[in-house]
């Protein structure tokens, strides 16, 4: 029997990236700004296919950003490379207050139906503020996946995300607050319950029948 990984994992990274140098993989971070990654993992007892109809059009992110999130403009064609979305995110939350404008491009989309949903995309922030000042970024990027495990029976769901930030803390926070909710909305929306670990455990039904004859005890 498969054995995942606990059903949230969280990494973060602190990269050792001055400010104005580049991160080969996601480019550099304006002067003041460094860069950094939020990883998270989850996993819940429901097919694929329960996901991906609610999360698979770029268009309909809201999914993603939740309540706190209102797209405001697309362009291009829904799950093609360049497509973009333009929006506004802002809370009130009295832990982590901010608001910004921003701009998503799809950089990468890729669907098996039972097998894997892949998007990345990457943002510029036009306008961002957070109490005390404590997270002030001008981009980031977000690598979203859906897996189809354990024969088809749950799905394994990852979220990575890579910041150009002044406060790391305050883009830890921002980032994993966002994947928290989309994973929390998603699993009460589809009503999976979460997988512990290792992969459910499906018996057949007692009043089967095999060759004609009624199963014995």
């Amino acid at each position: 029997m498969k054995t995942f990984t606990p059903i949230l994992a969280t990494l973060s990274g602190l990269c050792a990236v001055a400010a104005g140098t580049r991160d080969a993989r996601r480019g550099p971070c304006s002067a003041g700004l460094s860069a950094g990654f939020v990883h998270n993992e989850f996993a819940y007892v429901a097919p694929l296919s329960r996901f991906t109809d609610l999360a698979g059009s770029f268009f309909h992110g809201e999914w993603f950003g939740g309540n706190d999130t209102t797209f405001t403009h697309t362009s291009g064609t829904d799950n093609v490379p360049g497509a973009t979305r333009s929006g506004v995110f802002a809370s009130d939350d009295p832990h982590l207050r901010y608001a910004a404008n921003f701009t998503e491009t799809l950089t990468h989309y890729a669907f098996r139906p039972g097998s894997f949903l892949h998007m990345s995309f990457r943002a510029v922030v036009s306008i961002g503020s957070l109490d005390a000042g404590t997270l002030h970024q001008d981009t980031y990027s977000e690598t979203v996946r859906f897996e189809s495990v354990c024969a088809g029976h749950a799905t394994y769901i990852t979220f990575l995300a890579r910041t150009c930030a002044q406060s790391q803390s305050g883009a830890y926070d921002f980032a994993y607050g966002t994947h928290l909710a989309a994973a929390l909305g998603l699993k009460a929306t589809v009503g999976a319950a979460i997988m512990p670990g290792d992969c459910p455990v499906f018996t057949p039904y007692e009043d089967e029948e095999c060759d004609g004859e009624d199963e014995q005890p």
